[in-house]
């Protein structure tokens, strides 16, 4: 399986990945409220609750518009395709579908999730964030993928991003504003603000006050996707939250999706920003309070657990790829560069798919990787490894194709010209104002990271304990795609990943499929395997009887708007 979504596009996804740039008028509730005396169905009013994997964002960005053209496609067998929109096609509008489906009998046409009365806030053309799509790479200086209508970094918001943080203006971001959305996913939203945000941090894509200025990137997207999703509950008033406008739908069975939020916006400052939940104890209450005030009303809850962050592609390993391959199931096809982002493997990819090709091996490859390494004080073969973030990765990459063109004699010298990429990179061997954080993770900080990301998740658990409240573990799931579930004998789940295009599709490598280019939100793919663990859970949990959704269908599109286009055909 080879990976072509790379070379020198990284710093596209960077912070975007987290959420857009940093709060039409208003409508009420069109959604009656079930009788006082009614016993509804439990499928009757499925409400998310959650941030932007809930809200369906793919690939850096926020679009529901089925008919925005793709201008990076000209010249291409594809010109005039539109740009691929993640909502319709999110975890939470495949589970809906299934919902509806069950309880009508029915079978509910996933082309109804585009229209009118789509209960998802469908974001109107060019979107908002800026999303990454499939380009011609004649356009794109050799990258298979590029921004959609996007501004440059440290340009501000385009006039989408702008108008969304106004009621004034955010009627113009929707395709269907007078809608009430039931899927309540507001991208960047942490767990807290579920509970206590009343309106967008600042009236428009401007800085946040008192924040330092390296944090700014990863803070504040929820304040450019809070009106979006929630113009239609001001009857509210002063009372506005996300949570308060999920109890205002009187749900049936609510989903409750938080967590990740508290983890990037910690991990990627480097811990500069310490706003949002990050221990146990917090978590918990956080997320006990969610839970009870939506089951005061009623509904049946199901809530989840948040994956491991640093298995996600957007974390590219410095670890020998032999480390790893040496533990792989012998009868598996794939390599360790197939299914798991890693330095060394991408360096050797970006050689190989030069014009001409560069001649470096992995093993020279992997050499280079550990002198960049020891520059940032990653480490490259310890048992906790460092990561380059795709920035950094892109950072090495590019400078990598520097220094080879300003003297192409280094090929032939593998250790002259790791010592030559070292110097050209120009750091700091104290590993100071390097980007920690932002360019890598060294193993000591990969290691802080994962410990909150395991509060997070342990919080959750005791919140779920506590009220007797059913859990999704995507935690596993994820685990189970991963590298993780290739060693020894090979997790069910990884092979049905694996098997649904055989050596084209499906892995958590970058590019494998599973993913969308931002290396953290899933693809089509990957959200209807998500869509399948929520399903499971509420099936065994109240009884209902939902069909699993199909990942081999969604993929190829079969009986969907199109075939998954972050996924190799």
């Amino acid at each position: 399986m080879k990976i072509k979504h790379l070379q020198r596009a990284f710093a596209l996804v960077a912070m975007a990945a987290l959420a857009a740039c940093g709060g039409g008028g208003s409508s009420s509730s069109t959604i009656p409220a079930p009788g006082p005396s009614a016993v509804p169905n439990v499928l009757a009013r499925v409400v998310g609750v959650g941030d932007s994997l809930t809200a369906g964002y793919q690939s850096a960005g926020w679009l529901g518009a089925t008919n925005v053209p793709n201008p990076l496609l000209t010249g291409t067998p594809y010109a005039g395709a539109p740009a691929p929109f993640g909502q319709e096609n999110g975890w939470w509008s495949l589970l809906y579908q299934q919902s509806q489906t069950a309880l009508t009998g029915t079978p509910f046409s996933p082309f109804l999730m585009a229209g009118p009365t789509s209960p998802l806030p469908l974001i109107a053309g060019p979107g908002i964030g800026n999303e990454l799509v499939p380009a011609n790479p004649a356009l794109t200086g050799g990258l298979e993928f590029g921004p959609l209508y996007g501004t440059a970094p440290g340009a501000g918001c385009k006039a989408n991003d702008q108008a969304a943080y106004s009621l004034s203006t955010v009627a113009t971001t929707l395709e269907n504003p007078s809608g009430t959305p039931l899927d309540l996913g507001i991208p960047g939203l942490t767990i807290h603000e579920e509970i206590a945000m009343h309106q967008p941090l600042v009236p428009s894509c401007a800085a946040i006050p008192g924040i330092p200025a390296a944090v700014q990137g990863v803070v504040g997207g929820e304040s450019e996707d809070f009106w979006p999703v929630l113009h239609g509950f001001t009857n509210l008033g002063s009372s506005l939250t996300p949570l308060a406008a999920a109890v205002s739908l009187k749900p049936t069975l609510a989903t409750v999706w938080l967590g990740a939020n508290d983890l990037l916006k910690y991990a990627f400052s480097a811990g500069q920003w310490q706003g949002d939940d990050t221990t146990v104890a917090q978590v918990q209450s956080d997320i006990t309070t969610i839970i009870n005030q939506l089951k005061a009303t009623g509904a049946k809850v199901v809530v989840a657990n948040i994956p491991d962050i640093l298995v996600a592609p957007q974390f590219f390993t410095v670890q020998d790829p032999a480390v790893l391959t040496a533990q792989l199931a012998p009868t598996l096809q794939p390599s360790v560069c197939d299914i798991q982002a890693n330095a060394a493997c991408t360096i050797e990819l970006f050689a190989t798919s030069q014009s001409p090709a560069l001649p470096i091996t992995l093993p020279e490859a992997q050499s280079l990787v550990v002198a960049v390494s020891n520059a940032y004080g990653l480490g490259a073969t310890t048992s906790t490894p460092g990561y380059l973030t795709e920035t950094g990765m892109l950072t090495t990459i590019e400078t990598l194709g520097g220094v080879i063109k300003a003297n192409p004699t280094l090929l032939a010298n593998p250790t002259a010209l790791a010592t030559a990429l070292v110097g050209a990179l120009k750091l700091d061997p104290s590993g100071a104002g390097t980007g920690l954080g932002g360019n890598y993770f060294t193993p000591a900080w990969a290691a802080q990271v994962q410990s909150v990301n395991d509060n997070i998740n342990n919080g959750i658990l005791a919140a779920a304990q506590a009220t007797n409240t059913p859990l999704v573990d995507t935690k596993t799931l994820e685990d189970n795609l991963s590298w993780k579930g290739a060693i020894g004998n090979p997790n069910p789940y990884f092979l049905q990943a694996l098997t649904i295009n055989p050596g084209k599709c499906c892995t958590l490598g970058f590019g494998g499929g599973i993913l969308s280019f931002d290396g953290l939100h899933p693809s089509d793919t990957g959200y209807a395997l998500i869509a399948n663990a929520f399903i499971q859970t509420i099936n065994t949990a109240y009884g209902t009887t939902m069909n699993q959704v199909s990942p081999v269908n969604v993929y190829n599109g079969t009986g969907y708007f199109y075939p998954d286009p972050f996924a190799q055909h």
